[in-house]
């Protein structure tokens, strides 16, 4: 059933596979607009190198190469940009002995047959020129335009099977008239043409040339049992179909997974959360933690006492950014404060006081004349209704 359903369903495919361009494409670019958003905070960080910055950008890039490649692939056939690589949604129905079946011969949705397909001897429906189309029973013992069919031992051949492609209409004698292109094909996929009876071994390849569908035949074996299907059938994928389908599909995601993992740090956040984890689990350091704790708690109440303002920060942290820009807008820049935590080897220790004076471990953490005002939304929200700015009268930091 896939030969005859073949230009049924190759609309319907073409258009999802410009769907599925569109929207690979999309969340290529959604996936690529939040990396590059993070490449333009790293570059802020000092000491930053170029393959800190740019590394995840370039591997994202290389993904989304990869995976495109797979709907720009559907679609090049789909439009008859890739002659070469399948006509629509058809099969050639003999496809093993084609020289380069493993390479370049499946539809537009690459699947093939998955053996040798032909039509067993018993089978009674056929094509005839007398009666437009499928129907009535071939005699296999009967001459096909006066030319018999011969096998090894110069005897008729009852293996031999007739099919026929119907290539549109010629005018005889004034009517129209279905004119039919014959392909005879014996039950081992051996081609016989009623022109060259001698052409034993050679495959057919005027399936291809037929509109899609208008063969009579089916793609079955000797059971009866159809191999050659319109779907997508992963069991049958061809030699390219691999390579695109999986090999650079699935190294795409792989690359895809490693670039977004090292733009977010996981994996050295992981690494810091295994070794603390460990720490952890000694009794020794958890009463050096206690201890020095004591030591971080006071730092951070001297800081805060000792400056006016004071932010409590991460170079990478993008809510401290925006904290920045408000106590940029009412101050300038460089006229408060700011403790950079991840450029500290006790990070940890002094966000473990941070809970302690304020209530809370994460930054950015803002001190206005030893008051904390809270974290980023709310100096930007303090910021945007005139509270900060009357805080900061009130401290005497105003510009």
């Amino acid at each position: 059933m896939g030969l005859l359903g073949g230009t049924v369903s190759a609309a319907g495919r073409t258009l999802g596979h410009w769907l599925s361009l569109a929207t690979t494409g999309l969340m290529m670019g959604l996936v690529l607009w939040f990396i590059q958003s993070k490449a333009k905070l790293r570059k802020q960080k000092r000491g930053a190198t170029f393959w800190h910055i740019w590394g995840p950008t370039i591997m994202v890039c290389v993904a989304a190469t990869c995976i495109m490649m797979e709907p720009f692939r559907h679609i090049f056939q789909d439009m008859g940009w890739w002659e070469e690589c399948g006509v629509n949604a058809v099969f050639p129905r003999v496809n093993e002995t084609f020289g380069d079946a493993d390479i370049c011969r499946w539809s537009s949705s690459q699947y093939k047959c998955e053996r040798l397909c032909y039509v067993p001897g018993e089978w009674t429906e056929s094509c005839g020129p007398n009666d437009g189309g499928c129907g009535g029973e071939l005699d296999l013992t009967d001459p096909v335009y006066g030319i018999e069919l011969y096998n090894d031992t110069a005897t008729v051949d009852e293996n031999i099977l007739m099919l026929g492609c119907n290539n549109g209409t010629v005018s005889v004698d004034g009517v129209d008239t279905d004119f039919f292109v014959w392909d005879v094909v014996d039950k081992d996929g051996n081609y016989f043409s009623p022109y060259d009876t001698e052409a034993k071994g050679k495959a057919s390849f005027d399936w291809i040339e037929c509109p899609e569908g208008a063969a009579c035949g089916q793609c079955v074996d000797e059971d009866d049992f159809c191999h050659c299907t319109d779907h997508e059938d992963f069991g049958n994928l061809s030699m390219i179909g691999w390579i695109f389908t999986f090999t650079l599909t699935y190294l795409g995601f792989f690359i895809l997974t490693f670039g977004v993992m090292w733009n977010a740090d996981i994996i050295n956040k992981l690494s810091k959360i295994k070794s603390q984890y460990r720490a952890l689990r000694d009794p020794e350091y958890r009463r050096k933690l206690k201890e020095e704790a004591k030591g971080e708690v006071i730092y951070v109440r001297e800081t805060v006492a000792d400056n006016t303002v004071v932010m409590f920060s991460k170079t990478t942290c993008p809510f401290c950014y925006k904290a920045k820009e408000a106590l940029n807008a009412e101050m300038g820049e460089g006229t408060y404060f700011v403790v950079e935590l991840d450029e500290k080897e006790n990070t940890s220790a002094i966000q473990d006081a941070l809970k302690i004076v304020t209530g809370a471990r994460t930054v950015p953490r803002v001190f206005i004349n030893q008051d904390c005002i809270g974290g980023g939304d709310d100096t930007v929200e303090k910021h945007k209704n005139g509270e900060l700015k009357e805080l900061l009268r009130k401290a005497g930091a105003t510009v």
